[in-house]
Order: structure tokens, then sequence, then C-alpha cells
């Protein structure tokens, strides 16, 4: 199929830039400059300046959809009680922080909705050409890699063998790839029969990273195209969630019932947090985040994480590793619960807003999902890849409602 080029504006050739940066973030952050991971940050402010200037122009749709809008309120009671919870805790001093911990949680839900009201339907349809094409040429290239790293000295990453199997990544931490592909695996599902040798290779290059959130992911996708083709019920819906904790058992059991595990202990660290500052927990950039890290959090001193390798001072790796514990501690048990009905007033949009064929749920299954799985062990709705999980989904959306009218 061939592009129709479209004569694109400044702000949408911003935004397609910056969403094939998200690509080699990493691999730049890591090799060229730490300004790369901010690309993600840089460029939410970017969507929201860019719905700015169109509903100047009035090119911009007025918020309508009744969860979308619900969204939006329950994102400002949150602010309030992140806000409220570093008045009462002082864990966080850095206000730098706090502002680039408040945007991290806006990357995916508000890039979504403000781009899912900018965006015009037919230019979704050149954007997800563009996906598409760049999603198989990454595909195509990351297999040749993994022969190389398979086959001869050569190694991708060092340090994330498994079963004597050396582990497929983009040159840095292999959920990174693992994120990456699996969005593009959601944008290929939007037409499975078209791209199906592509979401093979991707499946199995996602397995490659050798992540247990990884094989969840793969054995979701199967799943879905074999079961949710034709039908979606509760009993299927049980049965998927029965198959992912099965294959993330052992994981499950390791990092969050040991009592050793660095993640079982931010776990209960997190509930300590949530009691002593109940209900509204202790503030943005306080626990379990990246800027509480490199702003270094008072809360690892006084729980007693800041000697414990992973959470120290000048060794923070394990830190954004908690998954729900990181909304539990600056949030409390009040922000949980009201980010858990963000998330179940997404996946009502997304009902909502889909008509036709059941068939046409599958990309947001297995884009939701992932973001699902990952939260269990990271910051997923928060973390670098989030904002090209948003800008994914809306293209997406778009596209799909753009052939269902016509």
């Amino acid at each position: 199929m061939k592009i129709k080029f479209y004569k694109l504006n400044i702000g949408e050739i911003l935004i397609l830039i910056a969403l094939f940066l998200f690509i080699f973030n990493e691999v730049l952050t890591k090799y060229i400059s730490t300004i790369f991971s901010y690309i993600d940050d840089f460029t939410l402010i970017l969507i929201l300046i860019y719905y700015g200037i169109n509903t100047i122009k009035k090119k911009t749709n007025t918020f309508s959809h009744k969860y979308e809008i619900r969204i939006l309120i329950l994102f400002i009671v949150l602010y309030v009680i992140g806000i409220l919870g570093n008045v009462l805790s002082k864990f966080q001093g850095n206000s730098f922080a706090i502002v680039v911990d408040m945007l991290s949680w806006m990357k995916f839900f508000i890039s979504y909705i403000f781009l899912i009201n900018t965006i015009k339907k037919d230019k979704a349809k050149v954007y997800y050409e563009y996906i598409v094409k760049v999603g198989k040429l990454i595909i195509a290239l990351s297999f040749i890699l993994e022969m190389f790293n398979l086959t001869t000295d050569f190694r991708l990453v060092e340090g994330y063998e498994k079963f004597g199997i050396k582990a497929f990544s983009f040159f840095g931490h292999p959920s990174f790839a693992s994120s990456i592909l699996a969005g593009f695996i959601s944008a290929l599902l939007v037409e499975p029969k078209k791209n199906k040798i592509w979401i093979l290779l991707g499946l199995v290059l996602i397995a490659a990273t050798l992540r247990t959130k990884a094989f969840a992911f793969v054995a979701l996708v199967v799943y879905a195209l074999i079961f949710f083709r034709k039908k979606i019920n509760i009993l299927k819906i049980i049965m998927i969630f029965l198959l992912v904790i099965f294959i993330g058992g052992s994981q499950i059991q390791y990092y969050f019932l040991d009592i050793n595990a660095s993640r079982a202990r931010a776990l209960r660290t997190s509930i300590e947090i949530a009691n002593d500052y109940a209900p509204i927990g202790s503030g943005f950039a306080t626990f379990g985040t990246p800027m509480s890290g490199k702003y270094y959090s008072q809360a690892y001193y006084i729980y007693g994480l800041s000697e414990r390798w992973g959470f120290m001072p000048d060794h923070f790796g394990y830190i954004s590793d908690g998954g729900w514990a990181t909304i539990i501690a600056q949030f409390g048990y009040l922000g949980t619960i009201i980010f858990g009905i963000i998330i179940l007033f997404l996946i009502l949009s997304i009902r909502d807003r889909i008509k036709g064929k059941k068939e046409n749920l599958i990309p947001y299954i297995a884009l939701i999902g992932y973001l699902l799985i990952s939260s269990t062990n990271e910051i997923a709705f928060s973390s670098s890849y989030a904002v090209f999980y948003g800008i994914l989904l809306t293209v997406i959306m778009l596209k799909q409602q753009n052939e269902e009218e016509k």
C-alpha cells in the first residue's frame, strides 16, 4: 500500500519525529546525552501545546465523551491528593523533581485524551501507515541482530541471560525492547491477516527478551487471536487472567512473596507509608519513581531502604521496580482506588468508541494488556514508553473509526 502524503504542519511533524525517537530513547540516552531521557516529557508538553494551538484555531473537538471527562476530573483529584501528600510528608524538597513526576503521571492518559480530540481521522490513517512501516523495519533489523546475538560472540546486552540463552535488546535493558515491540505488535494487530508474518516475528523477538512480562504478553496475544475473534465473555477473560498468572507465578512468588526480595520489601514499605499518611500517601517524587531516586527522597532513609542495594543514594536502580507499590505509597489508599477507576474508565471509553466487529478489540487488549502486565513490576502508566503508547492508542482508534464510518 502506498502512503498518501498529506501536508503536515510543524506540530504534527514534531510529534512524528518524537514518536520515532521513542524507539531509540534508551540508546540515545546511554551513548549520547541524558537529555534524551526526557523525550517523553517534552513530547507530552508538545501535545498540550499542540492541543492549545488547535483550540485557539477552533480545530479541536470539545471534550464530550463522558468517561474521558471523568478521567480528567479524577486526575485533578489525584493531583490534589499528591500535592497534599508532599505538604504533609515533606519527603521531597526539590520542586523540579515534583513537577517532572507530576508530568510523568499524565503521560499515557492525557496524551491519549488530548490527541483523540485533536488529530483528524483521515490523518490518523497516514500516521498508522508510518507506524506500521517503521514497525516492520524495526522488526526486520531486530531479527537480523538477534541472529548475530544467538549465533556469534556478539552480545546485544550483558547480564540478562536465562536458560543459557542471551537476551535480545536494543543495546539496553531487554524490558525496553519488549515494550517498544509490544507497541508495534498492537498496531499490526489492527490488520492481523495482512501482518501475520510480522506479528509472528515480533512475538518471537518479544519472547527473546526473556522477560516474564514478555512471555505473559505473547500468551495474551496468542490467546486473544484464537479465542477473542468472534465473541468475548467473562469466562474467556478469567481464563486469560489465570493463564497470565500461571506464566508469571514463579516470578510473582519470588519478587512479592519472598521477604528478602527488593520488590516485596518495596511493597511492604509502600503499605507502611500509606498507613502513616492515610488516606492520601506521601506525594509526588517520594517513593518508587526515577525522580525520587535522582533527587533522593527522605522516605528511603526513614523507612530503612537507604542502605539496601538498589535503593541507595548512589545505586538506586531498583527504585522504579515497585509497580503498584509506587501508587500505594505516593497516593495512598484513596489515590490507589482513584487510579484503578481511571483505568476502568479508559477501558469503558475504548469500548464505547469502538463499534463493529469484536475482533477490532484485539489491538486494545494487547496494548492495555501489556501496560497492566508491566504495572506489576514497573510504573508502566508513567514509564518512558507511556506517551508512545498513548499516541499508538489514539492512531489505532481513529483509524478504525474512520474505516467503520466509511
